[in-house]
């Protein structure tokens, strides 16, 4: 900032214009001429792309070379990874307002600490798309259909040593859309994912977990909602720009929120301290004839083990209107489908399948044996509803890209 003097009144020493000020996020102009902060959530709203092999580290971005395309100010130059991304954000947008999208070119890789995948208190949502072609097609900033060859990039996170690492922490709004994890640790886990701090929001759509853990190492909770919410949703693509909704690189299988493959795990949902976890479709009102709330779902890709489904605690609740569980594999509970302690309500809905919009809904399938804890002390579920209980889920195939 060297070149720059309050006397120019937002002209370079030079005496060239800075009209690249306001797309910063900082500065903009009122209505006479004068310097102000502009705090409008357009001002702090970017698009980032992410590629391993062509980009460059956050602090070397140069801020001169962004521009106003599609509604966002988008950077023309790519970030080497998505912490690059978010050290940029945390060091020059000081707001919650306005909304980045980072989207992967390549796959990536996160290591050290125990938690390589970090957001910060009061950060500003994200919203990290694992395919460039889909992001773009969805959000009309290119006509072109994805191709069936393209592929959801990877985020390869590498845990710390650390006793009971989280290797995904949020502490903000996060949507992950049409991502996939690998998750490598030689360390056990407390929980491979975690929404922390009241108010925190951590969305799933289109997503698949690749496990691939040392032998001996144990999970306490896959994914955790600690005080935040964790939703997964079906990935809902917008149907005005002819993207498919549930199946976007049109391979004749369809996505579901989020897959996991080699599940191991004590608790693979947990929430604690008034933390909420929903399998859930919202929208499905707004496609019409064809609407059905079925593809809410966890989709185990092959043989999965765990003691319990769902553990809620303090007052923590659960909510699905999906089918909630589906496999392609044998599922194991060894203990229950939803354990709960301390005042936690439950809240399914019934399921629409496609087609039965209008008829009769089914309830959503937990894999497990029914409940654990006291019913209406421990646990209350919503007053004329119900959830099945089975490890026999319905078979469905893994989604091949």
């Amino acid at each position: 900032m060297s070149n720059y003097s309050l006397e120019a009144v937002a002209k370079r020493t030079d005496g060239t214009d800075t009209s690249w000020i306001a797309l910063g996020g900082g500065l903009t102009f009122d209505s006479n001429g004068k310097l102000k902060i502009d705090t409008t959530s357009a001002s702090s709203s970017f698009r980032m792309y992410v590629n391993a092999t062509t980009g460059v580290t956050y602090d070397v971005i140069d801020p001169e070379q962004i521009s106003s395309v599609g509604g966002k100010n988008e950077f023309t130059q790519k970030f080497k990874n998505i912490t690059d991304c978010i050290l940029w954000i945390r060091n020059n947008v000081g707001s919650e307002k306005g909304t980045t999208d980072i989207i992967l070119e390549t796959n990536v890789t996160l290591s050290g600490g125990n938690s390589p995948f970090y957001t910060d208190p009061g950060m500003q949502q994200l919203r990290i798309w694992g395919n460039k072609a889909a992001y773009q097609k969805q959000y009309g900033l290119s006509t072109v259909v994805p191709s069936t060859s393209e592929t959801r990039k990877e985020i390869n996170l590498v845990a710390g040593t650390g006793i009971n690492n989280i290797p995904v922490y949020c502490n903000s709004n996060v949507e992950f859309v049409l991502v996939k994890f690998r998750l490598n640790t030689n360390a056990n886990q407390y929980a491979w994912m975690r929404a922390n701090l009241t108010g925190t929001v951590v969305d799933f759509m289109g997503c698949k977990l690749t496990v691939d853990h040392a032998s001996g190492i144990t999970v306490s909770h896959g994914f955790q909602a600690e005080g935040g919410q964790i939703r997964f949703r079906p990935f809902q693509a917008n149907w005005l720009t002819g993207l498919a909704r549930n199946d976007p690189f049109q391979v004749g299988a369809y996505t579901a929120p989020m897959e996991i493959e080699n599940c191991k795990v004590y608790a693979l949902l947990a929430a604690g301290n008034g933390g909420t976890i929903n399998i859930i479709e919202y929208q499905y009102h707004s496609y019409g004839t064809g609407a059905y709330t079925y593809p809410a779902r966890i989709h185990f890709t092959n043989n999965a083990t765990m003691y319990l489904f769902c553990y809620l605690e303090a007052a923590s609740s659960f909510g699905t209107n999906g089918a909630c569980a589906t496999k392609n594999g044998t599922v194991t509970v060894y203990e229950a489908g939803i354990k709960a302690v301390a005042f936690c309500p439950i809240i399914p809905q019934q399921t629409q399948p496609s087609g039965s919009i209008g008829g009769a809904g089914v309830w959503p399938v937990i894999p497990g044996s029914g409940y654990s804890g006291t019913a209406n002390v421990d646990y209350r579920v919503k007053a004329g509803t119900s959830l099945t209980f089975t490890t026999n889920l319905n078979n469905q195939l893994n989604y091949p890209r």
